[in-house]
This record gives C-alpha cells, structure tokens and sequence, in this order.
C-alpha cells in the first residue's frame, strides 16, 4: 500500500481525513505533520472543502452541536473500507445545519438525534467515530495522539477565527 503522502500525490487516488489524521498523528516531527495535513488540504477542491467544514465545526465557537456528548448507539454499517460506505464527511458536514442553532435546526429532540445516527450508519466506521469528536469538539487523544487544536489551528491557519474570538459589537 501507498504511504499517505504518495497517495496524495496521486491525482485520481482519494485520501479521506481520518487516514491523513491518523498518519499525521503518527509522523516524527510538527513540521512533517503541518506539511502532510496543508498537501491533503491543497489535493482538491473536494478535500479544502472537507478541510475548511472539519476545522469550522470543530474549533468555531459559534457551531455548537446541541446533540448529547459522546457516542451514541448506532449500527456499524460495516463498510470494509471508506469507499464502500454510501456517504461522506463532506456529505455528513452539509447535514450539519440540522444540529445547530441556524434556520435549519430541527427542533424535535429525537428527529436530531435519530438523524445524527443516520449519518454515522452510513460513514465508515473510522469517519463516524471522527464525526462524533467533532460534535464533541474534542479529538480523542487516543485515537490521534499528537493531533490537537493548536496544531491544527497552525496547519489550517485563517479558517477559523483565533481563541480570542468575540463577537463584534451588537451581535450575541
């Protein structure tokens, strides 16, 4: 099997974010890791856009998911890899709008919820698990040991607004 960062190279070969995670968490050094994760972020359209939705619903302080925390009971679809499964992050981020206090929110409690296990059915199990730390803000050190919000913030710089983000003035 390719390394990651050949397969990224590859122009018709797709490299899906929680495999570029995982090999980044795994690379010696912060430089190396910040370079493989910016080479998944310029790969495509398709992968800047998958980059751009991870970084705004994990680290924006205004997305706030209003699902419980943690993972909950879902059917592993049991897709033996990320090509098998009917859907995608990207796919999965577009139904975001439903979890969120925006126009689009679905009110009923259950219906949100129901809708959530829905998508983690139809993601591989490695981009199911990765959508609930998102939903939770958080990445699972133990999963991806040396990924963090700092880290990530530096890779994708400008996504997302800095720590010290507030509202301006007549918002809230």
């Amino acid at each position: 099997m390719a390394t990651i960062q050949r397969r990224i190279e590859l122009e018709r070969e797709r490299v899906y974010l929680a495999e570029v995670l995982k090999e980044a968490s795994n690379t010696a050094g912060r430089g190396e890791k910040i370079a493989l994760l910016r080479s998944f972020q310029n790969k495509s359209p398709e992968t800047k856009k998958v980059v751009q939705k991870f970084m705004e619903c994990l680290c924006h302080p205004k997305v706030v998911f209003e699902l419980p925390s943690g993972i909950p009971p879902f059917k592993d679809g049991e897709y033996n890899d990320f090509n098998n499964s009917p859907t995608t992050l990207l796919k999965a981020f577009d139904k975001v709008k439903y979890f969120c206090r925006c126009p689009s929110f679905v009110e009923n409690k259950v219906k949100r919820e129901r809708i959530f296990i829905q998508i983690l059915e139809g993601l591989y199990i490695e981009d199911a698990n990765l959508f609930c730390m998102i939903k939770d803000k958080a990445i699972d050190a133990k999963v991806y040991p040396t990924i963090t919000e700092k880290l990530l913030r530096e890779a994708f710089p400008g996504i997302v607004p800095d720590d010290k983000w507030e509202a301006p003035e007549g918002e809230a």
